[in-house]
């Protein structure tokens, strides 16, 4: 009789194994075909129907981005547009280069949110068979994550203290499929000195790490320095060893670095600095930015 018990308990284990698994699995396939969407520009996504918590949060916080993104980008046109001919009529080269350049921020900082939830939904995914409780947990988190990615992103600038949160908490997230011979040490400043930033500009460096520096079966490291120096001046050092991915993998494919360096080039002219390079084994990644004090949030939202 305890053998027939055993048996069946073993089964019913299997059987609440697999429908978790597929009950995730089946709505973050879909989600993804939902990005994918986004990332070509179309927003008429798919709806999906699902009764897990997590995952129904997920897809309304996806909704909302994809309504975001479309309003923002047509609201950006219709004003460039518009902009762009009456600064043509009257001639002023300088303002018509300054909205153009604003534009064109705003369309990169748009382009991050895809990209951002594409990457993350990949990792959640891989973690899905190999512990779905976790998964449910990595779901949650990234629903507010996303809140970040949505709302925050829309100003130019963050408060430093913000964006340092946004950078711990998506860490946290990541670790979550880390084995034990991957070390991972994270130092971030307490005190912002009250100062701001760009929103999501180092997120394109650790996303790497993450990406190229872990091995599922060699010893690696991951290290994530933030420090104020005595000035106005925020280092961001991401050192990692190095495993990069085969050329089939397109999950990064570029657009994070690439968005990266113009968002600078027009953010912080001439006043940052981001070097890239292979050392030994070890990929190293520092970014060196001038940073601007707080202004207040009536300001943010006038600019």
């Amino acid at each position: 009789l305890s053998i027939l018990f055993s048996i069946a308990l073993l089964l019913w284990m299997l059987w609440f194994y697999r429908s978790t698994v597929k009950s995730i699995l089946r709505p973050l396939t879909a989600i993804l075909k939902n990005i994918g969407k986004i990332k070509a520009g179309t927003y008429d996504l798919t709806k999906i129907s699902n009764t897990n918590s997590e995952i129904h949060a997920l897809c309304e916080e996806l909704d909302e981005m994809a309504k975001v993104v479309q309003k923002d980008i047509e609201t950006t046109k219709e004003n460039a547009e518009l902009e762009k001919s009456l600064l043509e009529m009257e001639n002023e080269n300088l303002k018509k280069d300054e909205l153009l350049a604003q534009s064109e921020v705003k369309m990169l900082q748009n382009q991050i949110n895809p990209h951002f939830l594409f990457n993350t939904l990949n990792n959640i995914y891989a973690l899905v068979a190999l512990n779905p409780q976790q998964a449910q947990y990595a779901l949650h988190s990234l629903s507010q994550l996303l809140r970040y990615v949505l709302y925050d992103n829309n100003q130019q600038m963050m408060p430093l203290s913000k964006e340092l949160a946004f950078i711990r908490s998506y860490v946290e997230l990541m670790s979550l499929r880390l084995s034990k011979q991957v070390q991972l040490e994270v130092n971030l400043p307490e005190d912002d000195r009250g100062y701001q930033v760009a929103p999501l500009l180092f997120i394109a460096l650790i996303e790497n790490a993450f990406k190229h520096g872990v091995s599922a079966t060699e010893p690696s490291f991951i290290h994530i320095s933030f420090a104020l120096t005595g000035g106005d001046t925020l280092i961001c050092t991401v050192e990692n060893s190095c495993f990069p991915k085969n050329e089939l993998d397109r999950s990064g494919s570029g657009i994070g670095l690439e968005n990266l360096r113009r968002r600078l080039s027009l953010l912080y002219p001439g006043q940052h600095i981001l070097r890239m390079e292979k050392i030994g084994e070890q990929y190293v990644a520092q970014m060196v930015l001038t940073l601007k004090p707080h202004v207040q949030d009536s300001e943010i939202g006038s600019k």
